[in-house]
């Protein structure tokens, strides 16, 4: 947090082991950095070579950073990811699974107004053209959403 409140996130790619597998960091590769549950589908696609291109040839867009957030936000109001591999693999495999998508986090937390679940589902969408331009237009759609449905979330911790 700085002085006026504003929150600020960053991964800086460290790697570290935890006892919950997830959280592992992946630092080794360079083209790839960044926590593996937080990746977007293209990015694991990629990863996992089932695309043409090579990972160091696909640009990050901003698609992909609007995931991610849409991502945390997910596990701020839910508790759990969306994603709950038991392994590294299994995580990945289940990003790129197209039946588990559009991704609904009233589907954890009721309390959640369907309004606002819409918004998590175009930000976290499968293809990167369905979501959100840029995480500018992504908070405004949340703000907009939350000032029409306020909600109170009822978060049990992890």
């Amino acid at each position: 947090f700085d002085k006026r409140g504003r929150l600020y996130l960053a991964d800086f790619g460290f790697t570290r082991e935890e006892q919950d597998r997830r959280s592992i960091i992946l630092a080794q590769t360079p083209q790839l950095v960044g926590t593996y549950s937080y990746f977007s589908p293209e990015k694991v696609r990629h990863l996992l070579g089932l695309t043409v291109a090579r990972p160091e040839d696909v640009p990050d867009t901003y698609a992909g950073d609007v995931y991610a957030l849409g991502m945390v936000m997910f596990e701020v109001l839910t508790g759990p990811h969306a994603f709950p591999g038991e392994t590294d693999i299994a995580t990945l495999l289940q990003i790129t699974d197209r039946v588990r998508y559009p991704l609904s986090p009233r589907k954890l937390a009721k309390s959640i107004p369907k309004n606002l679940d819409l918004v998590f589902q175009k930000a976290l969408a499968y293809d990167p053209k369905k979501r959100y331009p840029d995480a500018g237009v992504l908070f405004d759609a949340f703000k907009t959403t939350l000032s029409v449905s306020p909600f109170r979330a009822c978060l049990t911790p992890p």
